[in-house]
């Protein structure tokens, strides 16, 4: 992949159509594409539909615009949620790694989470340099986008997002999944078995989604093909 890159960081009062006009002036010479994400507002997410459908426009993979965006949507959402879901246990005197304390905060911060706090925690963030990093790096074999938050997942949250993600293998859509898992539907990881439909639906090999951690980092990385010379992260040591 080239350096050529663009950036844009997600702040207060934001214009979306400057940083949209950014895009298109700088997209023709750039392969990597960072949008630093915070509080996740409306404005923030338009420039991040953008700068997707600028890419799989100009490698004709169009029709695959709403279902990407769909799994980076979610995997944007649940890292501004644990980002949140971290200083909300610091704020109150909590401690995230205890079972007992974490069983009683996170029914607290259920309560408490919405679009409008979700946006106040990440302001809150950003001064402290906790953030959600989206990037996409294409050329002309293929598409990576990796989210990346600089909060780690505990141990029991990544035990339940790899049995989601394993769920989430073995149906083909969500009516299956709702008819057997209809006690559970309710549940966190929803959004993760949606996904790998989506995927499947595209007849998009699943495996290339995936969750995990490295360098401090939470990261969702989903990888798109655009030809048969596409080489999959997953096939090589990172």
């Amino acid at each position: 992949m080239s350096n050529n890159q663009i950036t844009i960081e997600e702040i207060a009062g934001m214009d979306e159509i400057d940083s949209m006009k950014l895009l298109d002036s700088e997209f023709i010479n750039s392969k990597k594409i960072i949008i630093m994400v915070y509080g996740f507002t409306n404005s923030i997410e338009e420039v991040i539909k953008h700068a997707l459908k600028l890419i799989l426009i100009k490698y004709k993979k169009e029709k695959l615009i709403n279902t990407v965006y769909n799994i980076i949507f979610e995997s944007i959402l649940n890292g501004v949620k644990a980002n949140a879901k971290k200083l909300f246990f610091l704020e109150h005197a909590l401690n995230i790694k205890d079972s007992m304390e974490y069983q009683k905060g996170i029914i607290e911060f259920k309560k408490l989470i919405n679009k409008a706090n979700l946006r106040n925690y990440g302001l809150k963030n950003k001064d402290k340099g906790v953030y959600v990093k989206v990037q996409f790096s294409f050329d002309d074999q293929g598409l990576e986008v990796e989210i990346l938050n600089n909060t780690l997942l505990l141990p029991s949250e990544e035990l339940r997002i790899r049995e989601k993600l394993a769920l989430g293998e073995k149906y083909d859509n969500l009516m299956s999944y709702y008819m057997e898992n209809a006690d559970n539907t309710e549940g966190e990881g929803l959004g993760l078995v949606l996904s790998l439909i989506l995927l499947k639906a595209e007849e998009l090999d699943p495996s290339l989604y995936r969750i995990g951690t490295k360098d401090g980092n939470t990261f969702a990385r989903i990888e798109i093909p655009f030809n048969l010379n596409f080489i999959s992260k997953r096939h090589i040591a990172i």
